[in-house]
């Protein structure tokens, strides 16, 4: 298997998971795996808890640490809140049950 930039690494954990790469949602911290999870066709949460927000400036947003992600579960649906500097971003995935939530 490649590795990160290559998106085999997330191609293959989502078929593992039987999921299409267009409904996952990627953390990552190094801009190796922001180009990776783009690659592969996922959104990309950026996380500075490494590099700077500039470094990762490819991610579709960027959070300063897990702290600032809320999830929930609701009749098998995942829901991701993300907060980043006061704003609330809300992203709601299709109905899944846990075990294929991503």
């Amino acid at each position: 298997m490649h590795g990160k930039p290559s998106p085999e690494p997330y191609l293959k954990g989502a078929a593992l998971l039987g999921v299409s790469a267009a409904d996952c949602l990627v953390f990552e911290d190094m801009p190796a795996g922001i180009q990776s999870a783009r690659a592969a066709g996922m959104r990309v949460i950026g996380l500075s808890t490494t590099l700077s927000p500039e470094e990762l400036k490819t991610a579709d947003a960027v959070l300063p640490s897990f702290h600032n992600v809320k999830v929930e579960f609701d009749e098998g649906k995942l829901k991701l809140e993300l907060i980043a500097d006061r704003s609330h971003l809300a992203i709601k995935t299709k109905n899944r049950n846990r075990a294929g939530s991503v």
